[in-house]
């Protein structure tokens, strides 16, 4: 919880946003950076099962 309160500090997500996580949740990182903070700032996870960048810019388009 350290890190994701640390991250809380340099991050603006809320409620309102939508995290689209590319990482996976199984590796630290991916879980804390993503999982853990969008869900302690209540934002909606979008994950993708693995890196495609068509997909990925669509993610972001829609």
């Amino acid at each position: 919880m350290a890190h994701v309160a640390r991250l809380r500090l340099l991050s603006e997500t809320g409620p309102e946003d939508v995290v689209l996580a590319v990482l996976p949740f199984f590796h630290i990182y991916g879980m804390t950076t993503f999982l853990n903070l969008a869900l302690h700032s209540r934002s909606q996870v979008v994950a993708v099962a693995r890196f495609d960048l068509q997909e990925f810019l669509e993610c972001i388009q829609r």
